[in-house]
């Protein structure tokens, strides 16, 4: 059978992969484990804020759920985008909790998600959260532009001592940023290749 490529899918695949891991990959080693995990929770948490950002509250499924028309106990509610919310931040502590700041080996894993990565990316659902589409109120004294704030100096203070930061000092060489292959950019956080 084909896989359904949706949200709920992924979600399920992370699930599976975290309930699984230590149970059938009990022999592999734990910090090899523990890296997979946060791959895993910074995972689930994208797809979370993928539809939090475009449907608000969603159902939390966190667990392995089999798919069934009668079981009433999997038929859950939507949640608050609070909850959503908080699921999201736990997921990416976790993940930042398990990952490398820097991979060992920057050429075969170039891109990959690290501590900082994870942090930063905390503190772009923050903001989200905090923004008008979720924050009518525009205060800049309410907790959850506070919540950001704090999120995005922690993701800074973590990314500048993983070597992360602006990349040279003139144009030339800000164009050049987008040539390099394959090597490390101070500017890049995340990359898909």
């Amino acid at each position: 059978t084909s896989m359904v490529n949706n949200p709920y899918s992924r979600i399920r695949e992370c699930n599976i992969i975290l309930q699984d891991l230590d149970v059938k990959g009990a022999s592999l080693d734990k910090a090899f484990r523990d890296r997979i995990k946060g791959q895993v929770y910074y995972l689930r948490a994208i797809q979370y804020f993928d539809l939090m950002r475009v449907y608000g509250g969603v159902p939390i499924v966190t667990t392995v759920q089999d798919a069934s028309i009668d079981d009433a106990t999997i038929k859950l509610p939507r949640a608050k985008v609070s909850e959503v919310v908080a699921q999201i931040v736990s997921d990416l502590d976790l993940a930042a909790s398990l990952l490398p700041g820097k991979w060992a080996n920057a050429a075969t894993d170039y891109g990959r998600f690290t501590r900082g990565a994870a942090l930063a990316q905390k503190s772009r659902v923050l903001l989200t959260y905090a923004s008008p589409l979720f924050n009518k109120n525009w205060d800049s004294s309410t907790d959850r532009w506070d919540a950001a704030l704090q999120a995005g100096l922690a993701a800074e203070t973590q990314l500048t001592a993983d070597g992360h930061g602006l990349f040279g000092s003139t144009a030339k060489q800000w164009q050049d940023m987008f040539t390099i292959d394959n090597a490390f950019c101070s500017e890049a956080i995340t990359v898909q290749l």
